[in-house]
Formats: structure tokens, sequence, C-alpha cells
């Protein structure tokens, strides 16, 4: 699925864990602009975690995020993951919505 330029989207995150087990959810971002990765906390909304990606704000950029999540037993979870089991951040990159359609 496309992500278009101007136009908030929602990055969620289901865990498939009791949430007094759950110490805590980041989302990990970087941009064009921000060399390194950001953590965000995540809120709990109606039973999953989730990140409101404005592209207003990034610009348009690629926007590059991973999440993760610790447990009060100092569980560290991470996703997504490749086939070895390393992070593998995703990657979106806005398109402009009429140039897509266009295409199609």
């Amino acid at each position: 699925m496309p992500v278009f330029q101007g136009r908030p989207y929602y990055l969620e995150l289901f865990v498939d864990a009791p949430a007094d087990k759950i110490n805590s959810a980041s989302i990990f971002y970087s941009t064009k602009h921000i060399a390194q990765y950001r953590e965000e906390a995540l809120e709990m909304y109606r039973g999953r975690y989730r990140y409101k990606y404005d592209p207003a704000i990034h610009l348009g950029e690629k926007f590059t995020y991973f999440f993760v999540v610790t447990e009060n037993d100092y569980g560290i979870h991470a996703t997504p993951l490749d086939s070895s089991g390393h992070i593998s951040p995703k990657v979106l990159e806005p398109v402009d919505p009429l140039e897509y359609f266009r295409r199609k």
C-alpha cells in the first residue's frame, strides 16, 4: 500500500502479551534529516499501540522505523525482524497521489 504525501497515518503495533507484563512500547525512527534513530514512547489506544506519522512534520521524506517492547521481567522484543532474527526497519516513502494514480 502506498503512503501518500500530505496524509497522516497511524503506525500500529499489536502486542500479544498481558498489559500488566508490558513495561514500555516505543517506536524508533529516523529520517533524511535525523541521522540517528529517535525514540518515542507509545501509548495504548483501544488494545494497540500507535504512532501518528504526519508527513507535514516529516516533509514527505523517507521515514524508517521499528518498534521495541520491553517487559517487566526485562524481556525485550522488536519488530520487524528479518529471517535471521535481526531488526529490519520498515521504510515509508510517501508518494504524490496524483502521480501514483496517473501511473495506474
